[in-house]
């Protein structure tokens, strides 16, 4: 495994790049998340909205909550 490529498994706030490199997204989409509500609130460092860090183990429960509503469609 790749460690450069995979820096933010390590991490425990994850920037707006990191997770659009996790979630495989454009940032379009990601502004449409967060302003829909569905993803999780970001976290700002020094007050501002340029330095917004997202809590890792919120994200890998939004991917959770994601991939359970995904198999329970596939049930169906």
């Amino acid at each position: 495994m790749n460690d450069t490529k995979n820096s933010w498994a390590t991490k425990k706030l994850l920037s707006i790049a990191e997770i659009l490199e996790i979630l495989q997204i454009k940032r379009t989409t990601f502004y449409y998340l967060r302003k829909s509500g569905a993803f999780p609130a970001a976290i700002s460092i020094t007050g501002s909205q340029r330095n917004q860090r997202w809590r890792k183990e919120d994200v890998e429960e939004f991917i959770e909550a994601k991939r359970n509503l995904a198999a329970m469609q596939n049930n169906m």
